[in-house]
C-alpha cells in the first residue's frame, strides 16, 4: 500500500492527509486512533511500515466476523447468493439502460 510519497526515511514528518495508510485508519479505527495515528505520522514517531502492520492488525480484526460467517456457509449457500446478487444487479441494470436508451431516442 501506498504511503506517504513525500516521507522517505523515517525520521522524516508525514503527512497523514495525503497517506493511502491513514485514511484507512480513519475508516478502521476510532477517534482516540486517528489521534494516535495523526501524531505518529507528523512527530515520525513510527515508520511507514511499522503504521501498516498496526493497521493490518485493526483490518484482521475487523474482517474476523466475516470470515467466521464465511467459515458456515457451505459453497452452495455463497454460490446462491452470488447468483442471486448478479439476478438482482441484472434487474437494476436492464432498467437502467432502458432509460439511457429512452432518453438517447428524445435526444435525437
Amino acid at each position: 500500500m501506498i504511503t506517504d510519497p513525500e516521507r522517505i526515511r523515517l525520521a522524516d514528518k508525514g503527512h497523514p492527509d495525503i497517506c493511502g495508510v491513514s485514511s484507512y485508519f480513519s475508516t478502521f479505527g476510532d477517534d482516540r486512533l486517528k489521534s494516535e495515528v495523526r501524531a505518529w505520522c507528523e512527530g515520525a514517531l513510527i515508520g511507514c511500515t511499522e503504521c501498516k502492520k498496526r493497521l493490518a492488525e485493526i483490518l484482521i480484526d475487523n474482517l474476523a466476523p466475516i470470515r467466521e460467517r464465511r467459515k458456515k456457509l457451505s459453497d452452495a449457500e455463497i454460490s446462491g447468493i452470488l447468483a442471486d446478487g448478479a439476478r438482482r444487479a441484472r434487474e437494476v441494470a436492464s432498467k437502467t439502460m432502458g432509460e439511457v436508451k429512452r432518453l438517447a431516442n428524445l435526444a435525437e
